[in-house]
C-alpha cells in the first residue's frame, strides 16, 4: 500500500467513523421496537377457539359431546359459516333456520351468554357466513349449541371461531 492510499484511508475513516457502540445502539433499538410491537399485538391474539359441527338431525350440543372452549375474560364474539352438505330423501322445500347459543359452563345452572340464528341456503355447499358479539364475559369454560325447531331433512355442517379480546 502506498503512502497516498494510507492517507486516503485515514481521511475516509475520519469522515465516516465506524464505531462499535453505534452498531450496538442500533441493534438494541431494533430489539426494543420488536418487543414493544409483540407486546402490543398480543391482545389481538388474546384467545380464540375453533369449532365445527355436523348436524344430521336437528340438535348439536357441545356440552353433551364433551366439547368445551376455555376462554379468557373479554369481549366475546362468534363467527363462522354453515352449509348444507347433504339432504335426506324426504327433505323439505326450504331449509329451516339454524339457531345457535353460547353457554358458560358452571356449577349448578349454566349461563346462556348469547344467541343468534342463520339460514342455510340452497344449493348444497353454499356457505353462509355469520357473526355476533356477546359483550364482556368472564373467563371460563364455554360450549356451543346449534339446533333447528324441526328436522327438515337438510344435513348441515359448520365451522368457525369463538374469541375474546
Amino acid at each position: 500500500m502506498t503512502n497516498e492510499e494510507q492517507k486516503l484511508i485515514i481521511v475516509i475513516s475520519q469522515i465516516y467513523p465506524i464505531r462499535g457502540d453505534m452498531v450496538q445502539k442500533r441493534c438494541l433499538s431494533v430489539i426494543i421496537i420488536l418487543i414493544v410491537c409483540c407486546v402490543c399485538l398480543l391482545p389481538s391474539f388474546a384467545n380464540t377457539s375453533s369449532w365445527s359441527f355436523t348436524m344430521d338431525y336437528r340438535y348439536v350440543n357441545g356440552a353433551e359431546n364433551g366439547i368445551y372452549h376455555k376462554m379468557d375474560a373479554g369481549k366475546m364474539s362468534i363467527s363462522g359459516k354453515i352449509w348444507i352438505y347433504s339432504k335426506d330423501s324426504w327433505f323439505g322445500k326450504t331449509p329451516n333456520r339454524i339457531k345457535y347459543e353460547v353457554w358458560k359452563s358452571s356449577f349448578g345452572l349454566d349461563e346462556n351468554v348469547g344467541k343468534g340464528d342463520v339460514i342455510p341456503q340452497l344449493p348444497e355447499g353454499t356457505e353462509v357466513e355469520f357473526s355476533k358479539s356477546f359483550g364482556e364475559q368472564k373467563s371460563g369454560q364455554y360450549y356451543l349449541v346449534f339446533y333447528k325447531i324441526d328436522d327438515d331433512g337438510y344435513n348441515i355442517k359448520g365451522s368457525g371461531i369463538l374469541k375474546t379480546e
